[in-house]
């Protein structure tokens, strides 16, 4: 990807329970080119709450970098429901859980990606960027684990 490839400034918007996960995102996706956090949440609730607001404000994000498993409102009903009311705004899953039932629900909420939060850093930019061009962006071990759910031939 060229420099004239990369999007001028995408808004990404952060959602997981725990703060130092939110805190170590913001901080890095600062330091990236075309990138701004404009806003963050801990739980599914509240982002939907905080998505409305930044709605009618104009400032809707194009990422959503969302977490699975979290109080009032897990992950993949949060999805659903953002592509539901915002259909335009991407979600990328980045979370701790692998199964092939977990990465499975989330795409089929909408997802168009899903990273394990042990990801490399540019992983995660990698991520929002190929969201941003309408490409799923699956870790290997999410990959792997939807493979081995598929039927067997031969």
């Amino acid at each position: 990807m060229t420099a004239e490839d990369e999007p001028l400034d995408v808004g990404v918007f952060l959602v997981d329970d725990h703060n130092v996960v939110r805190t170590g995102l913001s901080s890095y996706l600062s330091t990236e080119p075309g990138m701004r956090v404009v806003g963050e949440a801990g739980d599914g609730q509240a982002a939907l709450e905080r998505l409305a607001v930044l709605d009618r404000a104009g400032d809707l994000p194009e990422v959503v970098l969302m977490d699975l498993q979290m109080p009032r409102m897990d992950g993949v009903t949060a999805t659903a429901e953002i592509k539901r009311r915002w259909p335009v705004v991407e979600v990328v899953a980045v979370t701790s859980f692998v199964e092939e039932a977990k990465v499975r629900a989330e795409l089929e909420a909408g997802a168009s990606g899903y990273l394990l939060k042990d990801a490399d850093a540019p992983d995660v930019v990698t991520a929002i960027r190929s969201a941003m061009t309408g490409q799923l962006h699956l870790d290997p071990a999410a990959a792997k684990a939807l493979a081995a759910g598929l039927p067997q031939t031969g």
